[in-house]
């Protein structure tokens, strides 16, 4: 453990004789004046970084629940702005039947303003 022969105290992560990596933190104390004593505390690398791994788990769910919300909202959207349009459409295939035209006179924007205008007779 030659890390504990310099003076740095930044916690490491090293290998463990098993080979597997473990987080290994050291505090250095000189006990009343006496010998050097290192207290050193070990955890394996999984219980390390679970907090990060919770992270990481719950922004990437939260990231596809706003992805899946943004897409609902834009078809919805997408048809109440067509649904207008397409109205006129059938009311317009209907003049070449003779049918009675239904025009969408509740609707905003170009299309509400075209089906509330007169008919020119």
């Amino acid at each position: 453990m030659e890390f504990l022969q310099s003076d740095s105290r930044e916690p490491r992560i090293i290998k463990n004789r098993s080979g597997e990596d473990i987080g290994v933190a050291w505090q250095k104390l000189r006990l009343g004046g006496g010998p050097r004593v290192a207290t050193i505390e070990t955890l394996s690398y999984v219980l390390l970084i679970a907090g990060a791994t919770t992270i990481r788990d719950s922004s990437a769910i939260a990231a596809l629940a706003a992805v899946l919300v943004a897409f609902v909202l834009a078809v919805f959207i997408a048809r109440s702005m067509t649904k207008p349009l397409a109205q006129m459409t059938r009311a317009v295939e209907g003049l070449a039947d003779n049918e009675p035209i239904v025009v969408p006179t509740g609707a905003s924007g170009e299309i509400g303003t075209l089906a509330k205008a007169p008919d020119g007779r």
